[in-house]
């Protein structure tokens, strides 16, 4: 039975493993809650979503190489809002490793659903930072980056009232200010900003410093119009 909390619908969550039956188990299991669910095969793949959106909460399969560089990488790079991270472990060694690298808890395999809940919402560190005052919605559009006297495009990962995430081939440095634009839905959506954070493999945080949109609509108010039609395209 999936446990009814209202602490875990407004959690985003990550699962980590590249077993199938796994992923599926657990995927089901958080949509049932209302949680925004991702799920990453590779160690590499959950590396660039740790870096593009905040996780409240991250089961990582300590089978997959590279799991306990994943975890402690994470546990350094989190201190202003660390997610918990729950370590699934098929034998006592992985469980010391798991537990050495930063994991919050660890829990044998076969690993049950119920269980993971039960440690998320009793662990007290499930809820949303209070600082997260808009909801990322997920959109893949192209977007156009003005800065230093170039211009090059970049893709979207997600969007909100305050930022998106973009993925680039050119990784711009730290508080780099920047002009945008782009166009969603025939709205064409232009502001400036800077880089908050930014990654290797070419992901970047963009804040919001001004935004205007061609919708009669001010941008919030279009946005949330557009909410449920960003996360089904």
């Amino acid at each position: 039975m999936v446990p009814s909390s209202s602490a875990l619908s407004s959690l985003e969550l990550l699962i980590v493993s590249n077993d199938y039956s796994t992923l599926k188990m657990f995927v089901r299991a958080w949509r049932e809650t209302g949680s925004r669910v991702d799920s990453a095969a590779s160690i590499a793949c959950a590396g660039d979503l740790v870096q593009s959106r905040r996780m409240h909460g991250i089961v990582v399969d300590m089978r997959l190489g590279g799991a306990s560089e994943f975890i402690s990488r994470t546990r350094k790079s989190g201190a202003d809002g660390a997610p918990i991270i729950v370590a699934c472990a098929a034998t006592p060694e992985e469980e010391r490793a798991a537990l050495a690298a930063g994991a919050n808890f660890v829990v044998q395999k076969p690993v049950s659903t119920s269980k993971v809940f039960d440690l998320l919402t009793l662990s007290g560190a499930v809820e949303p930072p209070q600082r997260r005052f808009s909801i990322r919605h997920r959109l893949i559009a192209p977007v156009t980056i003005f800065s230093d006297g170039l211009q090059y495009r970049a893709l979207t990962s997600d969007l909100s009232q305050g930022g998106m995430a973009i993925r680039s081939a050119r990784v711009a440095g730290l508080q780099t200010s920047l002009e945008f634009f782009l166009e969603v839905r025939s709205t064409a959506v232009a502001g400036q900003g800077r880089i908050i954070w930014n990654s290797e493999s070419g992901y970047a945080g963009i804040q919001f410093e001004s935004v205007r949109c061609s919708n009669p609509l001010p941008f919030p108010e279009w946005l949330d119009k557009q909410a449920v039609l960003l996360e089904a395209a």
